[in-house]
């Protein structure tokens, strides 16, 4: 079954798309959104298998109330408080948490092996 993660920006997109096989599509909400807006947005892949990965704060838990209400289905990854956000989190803990949920990964972990990516040495 084909997979979709739902990401808040573009920034988010930029931190997980090097970890993600590429069959799985990326949504982007751009921040906060509306149910009716949401449910446009999600339409097109409401057949996936459909994943949530939200910041922490009050945003990101409007989003993940928003999603489990209209998709009971999904599955929602969560991050650790300490990293605040998507794009704050290192890479390879980023790798371990869609692994871990069943999302299609890359192989190599996607964090070439100790290069520096994005700030973040992995």
């Amino acid at each position: 079954m084909a997979q979709c993660i739902i990401v808040e920006g573009k920034a988010d997109v930029q931190q997980i798309a090097p970890l993600l096989a590429g069959d799985v599509h990326i949504v982007k909400t751009n921040g906060t959104i509306g149910e009716v807006a949401l449910e446009e947005l999600i339409e097109p892949h409401a057949h996936h298998k459909l994943f949530t990965l939200f910041d922490a704060d009050y945003t990101g838990d409007r989003l993940r109330a928003l999603m489990k209400r209209l998709y009971s289905e999904c599955t929602h990854i969560y991050i650790d408080e300490q990293f605040e956000a998507v794009e704050k989190t290192p890479r390879h803990v980023l790798y371990t948490l869609l692994h871990d949920a069943s999302l299609h990964v890359k192989g190599d972990n996607g964090c070439n092996s100790g290069r520096e990516m994005n700030g973040n040495k992995q």
